[in-house]
């Protein structure tokens, strides 16, 4: 293909070894207990992975806010009045 920058060069993908049993695991049903923290970071648009990581992720990529819970904090006037 040509470039403006000149030909470039086609490049294979790096091979990737797999487990036999691979095809078997990914194609696996998955748990509801699995499945909601990542429908939940989808959804957030929140990064995903270990509570460490995640807190490191979101604060360096200023996502703080989408780890928050959904929705106006209750002020201590709603607590008492029972809403």
């Amino acid at each position: 293909m040509e470039t403006r920058l000149g030909a470039r060069q086609r490049r294979r993908p790096p091979t990737v070894h797999r487990s036999p049993q691979w095809v078997e695991a990914v194609n696996a049903p998955m748990f509801e207990t699995d499945l909601a923290p990542i429908r939940r970071s989808l959804q957030r648009a929140a990064p995903f992975g270990s509570e460490a990581w995640t807190l490191q992720t979101a604060i360096a990529l200023g996502l703080e806010s989408s780890l928050k819970p959904l929705g106006r904090s209750r002020t201590t006037a709603d607590q008492g009045a029972g809403i």
